[in-house]
């Protein structure tokens, strides 16, 4: 029971910054659409993210409160404090690599590069860098997974794909 508390802690810090964001985000793009154009609060596309962010707000403040009763407060932000230190490890230090691969992939070759060049660029980095196979069959594979989603989604979807 103690691990459930200490899992109910977390996940309800996660989902209380989660939820403020949510409502943040929604009056901020209601207050940009009202720019535009004047609409009511319940009429903008802002409305449905605050209802959203709110409800979860209060849901994981009780989260909270639930994982904290009986002194468990101490206990919770020790073992967060334990529990960062044993993040710092190679498979951890691998992940992290990867999701940076990721990142540059979406924020900075997609944008300059368009989708085939950068797709193909990065599905060969990333089998890579997990050891797929050898850079022919790596090659081979990314060029296919490419040229069949260039297929389906511009040919059968006729939706565009980014830099197309």
């Amino acid at each position: 029971m103690e691990q459930r508390k200490h899992i109910d802690f977390v996940g309800s810090l996660v989902f209380l910054a989660l939820s403020v964001y949510m409502v943040i985000e929604g009056i901020r793009y209601h207050q940009d659409i009202t720019r535009r154009m004047a609409l009511a609060f319940y009429e903008s596309p802002g409305f449905f993210p605050v209802i959203v962010g709110s409800v979860m707000f209060v849901c994981s403040l009780m989260l909270l409160v639930r994982s904290t009763k009986g002194g468990a407060l101490g206990e919770n932000l020790q073992k967060l404090k334990d529990g960062a230190s044993a993040l710092m490890n190679k498979d951890m230090l691998f992940a992290c690599v990867g999701i940076a691969i990721m990142g540059l992939y979406i924020f900075i070759v997609l944008p300059f590069l368009g989708f085939l060049l950068a797709s193909i660029i990065f599905l060969v980095g990333i089998m890579l860098y997990l050891k797929a196979g050898h850079w022919a069959k790596i090659l081979l594979i990314a060029i296919s997974i490419v040229g069949i989603s260039v297929a389906v989604v511009s040919m059968i979807f006729r939706a565009p794909l980014p830099g197309m």
